[in-house]
């Protein structure tokens, strides 16, 4: 009798371990998963994109595809989503850029570079290039 409880309450224990298992790693169809972010972040579609993109780390013309979105996923996007909705920019919010090619990490005390910034800068490289002693300060 105790040995049938016993193998009774190991096989429930598995049981129960098995199934929490399962609904950790529960994945979330994507077109609903982008509903709710919206809703949540209340952002350009634009961003929206690119906060998918970062965290599921996919190109962007892959986000046609639909993939799914695990839970760790959804969580880091419903972080983020909460960040935009307090009218924090995207950059901001995720707590990384892109300057120049180079990833840069920033945070509130930060001034995150424009894309203009990008463009001065590749005017001063082409209009150095040509010229020869040349003193920077």
């Amino acid at each position: 009798m105790v040995q049938a409880l016993c193998l009774c309450l190991f096989v429930c224990r598995r049981i129960i371990f098995y199934a929490l298992f399962l609904y950790r790693e529960q994945k979330m169809e994507y077109s609903i998963a982008r509903i709710k972010i919206e809703q949540i972040a209340k952002t350009d579609k634009a961003d929206i994109d690119w906060l998918f993109c970062d965290i599921l780390g996919i190109k962007r013309s892959e986000l046609a595809l639909k993939p799914n979105i695990n839970s760790k996923q959804y969580k880091q996007l419903l972080k983020v989503a909460k960040k935009l909705a307090k009218v924090m920019p995207l950059s901001g919010a995720m707590g990384k850029t892109e300057f120049y090619g180079l990833n840069i990490k920033v945070n509130r005390h930060v001034l995150t570079p424009r894309q203009e910034t990008e463009e001065l800068v590749d005017f001063v490289i082409k209009d150095i290039a040509n010229k020869q002693n040349i003193k920077v300060l």
